[in-house]
């Protein structure tokens, strides 16, 4: 599980005898990195490394396995293809934007390990499944196995989407909505979590 990873972080940290830069947050960058390799690529300015010590730093691999054009700072715009099987249950939060990532992969994404996700600051898994319905994504639910079948294109009207009090949910509705034709998030406040500003 990703408490796993915090295990490790907090031992590494204590076993630091020297000055710390602190790295940046990979589930806060999550969102805009996969937002920039599907449509114009992003630059992170004060991204210095990697972090292994961060479930969630998970996110360049799977960018990597679908074939976007990374740099130790950012992601170039990048046609992803690929079939992917993904276990979630070392890094939940990083689900939803890798939904909207396997939603305009060309290939089938498979997540699996998902029970955890019901028991979040929403029930994300049956949340994730209504903004891919909103959003006309081809995915199926086996029990706690998702399959997304992506497509590189989407062209959808204006939607709006009523979300619970979870940022994770309202950042994954933004995703589908900055890419597609727009739309209104009702109790986007709740965003405030991650991005309070």
């Amino acid at each position: 599980s990703s408490s796993g990873y915090y295990w490790k972080l907090t031992k590494h940290l204590c076993d630091i005898k020297e000055i710390y830069k602190v790295p940046a947050d990979s589930s806060g960058l999550s969102a805009p990195l996969a937002f920039g390799a599907v449509t114009k690529g992003i630059e992170i300015s004060n991204y210095y490394q990697r972090d292994q010590y961060q479930a969630d730093d998970k996110i360049w691999h799977y960018l990597e396995q679908w074939g976007a054009q990374t740099k130790y700072n950012g992601v170039a715009a990048s046609y992803l293809k690929g079939d992917l099987s993904i276990d979630a249950s070392e890094h939940l939060d990083l689900v939803p934007n890798l939904c909207f990532l396997a939603a305009l992969t060309e290939g089938v994404t498979t997540f699996k390990n998902l029970e955890g996700l019901r028991h979040k600051e929403s029930d994300r898994l049956e949340e994730i499944q209504k903004i891919l319905t909103l959003f006309a994504v081809d995915f199926a639910l086996d029990q706690n196995e998702l399959r997304i079948k992506g497509s590189p294109s989407h062209n959808r009207e204006r939607l709006i989407y009523h979300a619970p009090q979870d940022h994770r949910m309202v950042m994954l509705a933004a995703l589908f909505m900055r890419f597609c034709s727009g739309g209104e998030i009702h109790n986007a406040q709740a965003v405030a979590k991650s991005y309070p500003e």
